[in-house]
């Protein structure tokens, strides 16, 4: 147990009640300065007293509030699941300096000085920034904001050509494919070896309802990190376990939606 982890966590006033839980579990499995963590989903429910699906969602919360860095996908090394990829899980790293170094630029509610002689600042919530800072950024975000061109009654033409432009799908169908081919690989999942025209207009439907790629590497990291899409939780009724499959995932629009938020 790190109890420097621990006592850092705890000493967040910006965590809520269900994040502050998680982090404190996982504090106890991290290293001094917050690296090394990696105990089992249903560890971290069972000692946080939350549902498995309720910390996946919580984990995923805090890692895009930039209070956790997932890591590699561990396979244990010891013990009575050695070697057993079923078991494998994230390695996460609490971002404890990180996040220092945005408190480092925060001051007390209702300080407008800085402490190099009284340069006046103008606050942004808790944050404070000085004078000339302000300026640079003021200047920068002129400089980067796009002209618009105006049409016949002056107002703001957002569609010179005539439509709304769709964003290019920063991945293509086939680039698709060999994600999930990689991901079967992994887990003994069904490969795609036939990409069959039906097969390659769905994907393409999904590409463009969800064109950025950061998206499918996130579909892709949930399938890593869950074992009930991966087929190793038995049906309490007997029955065989389910796994996901690629014609499952490109079906319909929801699909690779609930594996995203975790409602599957």
């Amino acid at each position: 147990m790190s109890f420097k982890a621990v006592e850092w966590v705890l000493e967040q006033p910006e965590l809520q009640l269900a994040e502050r839980m998680v982090m404190v579990v996982l504090a106890e499995y991290a290293a001094p300065d917050g690296v090394k963590i990696f105990p089992a989903l249903s560890t971290v429910a069972r000692r946080s007293g939350l549902s498995e699906r309720h910390v996946r969602r919580i984990i995923r919360q805090l890692e895009e509030k930039n209070w956790l860095r997932r890591g590699e996908l561990r396979t244990p090394t010891e013990g009575a699941f050695k070697g057993r990829t079923d078991r494998a899980t994230y390695e996460y790293t609490i971002l404890m300096h990180e996040r220092g170094d945005i408190m480092s630029a925060r001051t007390e509610r209702g300080d407008n000085h800085d402490t190099n002689g009284g340069t006046s600042v103008t606050e942004r919530g808790d944050i404070v920034m000085s004078a000339d800072l302000k300026e640079r950024s003021d200047k920068r975000d002129l400089k980067e904001t796009p002209i618009v061109p105006l049409q016949g009654d002056g107002t703001a033409n957002l569609f010179p050509n005539g439509k709304a432009q769709k964003p290019e799908p920063e991945t293509t169908p086939e680039g698709l494919v060999a994600q999930w081919n990689e991901a079967a690989k992994r887990h003994d999942l069904v490969a795609v070896e036939v990409f069959s025209a039906s097969r390659r207009k769905k994907v393409v439907a999904r590409l463009a309802e969800h064109p950025d790629k950061a998206f499918w590497e996130r579909v892709f990291r949930e399938i890593d990190g869950s074992q009930f899409l991966r087929g190793y939780v038995k049906p309490k009724d007997g029955s065989a376990p389910w796994e996901v499959d690629f014609d499952w995932l490109i079906r319909n629009d929801t699909n690779c939606v609930k594996i995203v938020e975790g409602h599957y």
